[in-house]
């Protein structure tokens, strides 16, 4: 009986020994330490390590539809829900940290929240009074997403989003992970100053020409009309008609027009 107990107790720690080692923090990661090495653990006793940033392993970063970029601090509207993607353009991640602070001491906590099953906010990170979104268990992923909301009182600093992505973590692949720092500037949008165009404005108001109009001067004309006629009758009096003429010329003539 105690030679059967011995062979049990020999097989389970034998199955114990042959679970890959990657599962000790598939469950979410070892820590929410700030730099580039926050996983901690056995991903530090296996090489390579870290591998490069996040554009080295074909990850990136989108905030409210623009993907971020390492060295240009991203503009964030105060008081608004901003989506958080993190997003695999080539192989894909097992485990990932987003780590959100400004270091001034303030609880920032519940800055970054996701409703997405595969997605925690880091134990370690709430206590530290850090934003955070992290794996909580170590199944392939090709994006994952959470939303952004920084509040209008917290403007004072720029904020660090901190980004690890784990593609690996075991014997056979060894220890691989990606990490960048962003950095987000606050941004009250009712602050805003208003914008100045640089178009001339129309005016409506009407110009007076220092050059006087000429007034129009009206003339009349006579035309003779004799009309021929066969008839025995005799003939009309010639017919004496006025075509008005309108004349550009400043004055008026005071000539009468001859007599037929």
């Amino acid at each position: 009986m105690i030679g059967v107990s011995r062979k049990l107790l020999l097989l389970v720690l034998n199955l114990v020994l042959l679970v890959p080692t990657a599962n000790a923090f598939s469950i979410g990661p070892g820590s929410c330490d700030t730099g580039d090495s926050p996983v901690g653990g056995a991903h530090l006793a296996r090489l390579p390590g870290l591998s490069g940033p996040l554009s080295e392993g074909l990850y990136e970063i989108e905030i409210a539809g623009t993907v971020l970029s390492p060295g240009t601090p991203f503009t964030v509207p105060t008081g608004v829900n901003h989506a958080v993607i993190l997003r695999a353009t080539g192989t894909a991640f097992r485990g990932f940290l987003l780590r959100l602070s400004n270091g001034d001491g303030e609880d920032d906590s519940e800055l970054l929240t996701s409703d997405e099953i595969n997605v925690q906010q880091l134990s370690d990170c709430t206590t530290a009074g850090a934003g955070s979104m992290a794996h909580n268990e170590a199944s392939d992923k090709t994006t994952i997403q959470g939303t952004l909301n920084i509040p209008t009182d917290r403007m004072a600093t720029i904020y660090a989003l901190e980004v690890t992505v784990v593609r690996s973590n075991n014997d056979a692949e060894g220890s691989v992970w990606y990490h960048t720092n962003f950095a987000l500037e606050p941004d009250d949008p009712t602050m805003s100053s208003p914008s100045v165009s640089s178009q001339p404005s129309m005016s409506a108001s009407p110009t007076t020409s220092s050059v006087p109009s000429p007034s129009p001067s009206l003339s009349f004309t006579p035309t003779l009309s004799i009309s021929p006629t066969t008839s025995q009758q005799p003939s009309p009096s010639p017919s004496l008609s006025f075509m008005p003429t309108l004349s550009a010329s400043p004055t008026t003539s005071q000539q009468p027009s001859p007599a037929p």
